[in-house]
């Protein structure tokens, strides 16, 4: 039977003041800025990317456009096998509308907020809702994959699916928007036509535009991530880990007027790429914005707080058999047994020549 030996908790800390873990803005440009589409046959290379909807469409899934973002974050923070060691204080994706600007009809109407699933089925649906607000929002998601592609491994010139797309199928996309159910990425590619709800990690933003109106030319769009969901966080907690993060831009703006639609101006969002010639003078390359560091073994309950008696007690609370969502794995010293008091010897070690 394993003992703990007993300390004197204030003698230990009651010196130490706590600090707050602080991280500098990082902007990082994108690496990847790909068109997700079956029909794409210069993947990778476009100069702008639009993203719309085929609803109701059989064989095309209802998110039928996408734009796929990656960021290269190896250069801007370590990387780190423990993933719950990053504490991130802010994400932002940023990206610039590159909308035709001859007739207004050729943009979009400008939605910061929301649309049930149900406001895009027909309208004989039983099911349908009238849409309260003009417009559909510009939606960003986590991504998941298939077909033996993995983060790691997606380049721009991965292809869309194993084999030809065509004819057009469902759910044979290699990456695809992903809404996190029970602990697990499910494909939201469809989830009108399959009835759920999809809910994006962030809303585009368009600063100074009041909803329902046209977006202007060049519009900046701004998706703030709220890092608080805890499937959120533990998401890019774990891809700034491995230094590289993917997420996909998406909406269900109708296909009408473009690719896969009818005919007249398109009247959904398009958005610059970083091979654009005029992405770079118009500050219009899809970026990363983000605060975020790796925080020291002492900081055990990753609350950016440290040192403080808070991670001491966590601590003695984990090895005394409790439960910790946020502290860092038990196993302080690594040796792969656990707990032991070893693992305590060396948290107070640390945290005895921690300043």
């Amino acid at each position: 039977m394993r003992s703990f030996f007993a300390i004197g908790l204030a003698s230990i800390v009651a010196s130490v003041v706590a600090s707050a873990a602080v991280a500098q803005p990082v902007t990082l440009n994108a690496t990847i800025d790909r068109f997700w589409y079956p029909f794409a046959t210069s993947a990778g290379t476009e100069t702008t990317v639009p993203i719309f909807a085929a609803l109701d469409a059989p064989g095309f899934d209802d998110r039928d456009a996408e734009f796929v973002l990656g960021f290269s974050t190896a250069s801007a923070l370590p990387l780190q096998a423990d993933p719950s060691k990053i504490a991130i204080q802010s994400l932002r994706i940023r990206v610039v509308c590159a909308n035709p600007v001859t007739t207004d009809p050729a943009r979009f109407i400008y939605d910061p907020s929301f649309d049930s699933y149900r406001t895009a089925l027909p309208t004989t649906s039983v099911q349908y809702v009238a849409d309260a607000d003009a417009g559909k929002p510009i939606e960003l998601f986590m991504v998941g994959t298939r077909n033996n592609v993995t983060i790691a491994s997606l380049q721009e010139t991965t292809p869309f699916t194993l084999g030809s797309p065509l004819p057009p199928r469902e759910s044979i996309r290699s990456v695809f928007p992903a809404v996190v159910v029970n602990g697990a990425p499910v494909d939201a590619s469809n989830h009108v036509a399959q009835g759920f709800e999809a809910q994006p990690i962030a809303i585009g933003q368009i600063a100074g535009l009041e909803a329902g109106a046209i977006a202007p030319a060049n519009s900046v769009v701004t998706f703030d991530i709220d890092l608080t969901n805890n499937d959120t966080r533990r998401y890019f907690q774990q891809q700034l880990a491995s230094g590289k993060v993917v997420v996909a831009i998406s909406s269900l703006h109708p296909a009408a007027g473009g690719p896969g639609g009818g005919s007249g101006a398109p009247t959904y969002p398009a958005f610059f790429t970083k091979e654009n010639a005029l992405a770079e003078p118009l500050g219009a390359i899809p970026s990363i914005i983000f605060e975020a560091q790796v925080l020291p073994a002492i900081d055990y309950n990753n609350d950016g707080l440290f040192p403080s008696d808070e991670d001491l007690i966590d601590l003695l609370t984990v090895l005394a058999g409790g439960e910790c969502e946020t502290c860092s794995s038990i196993d302080i010293n690594g040796d792969g047994l656990f707990p032991s008091d070893e693992d305590l010897i060396e948290f107070l070690r640390l945290l005895a020549g921690c300043c």
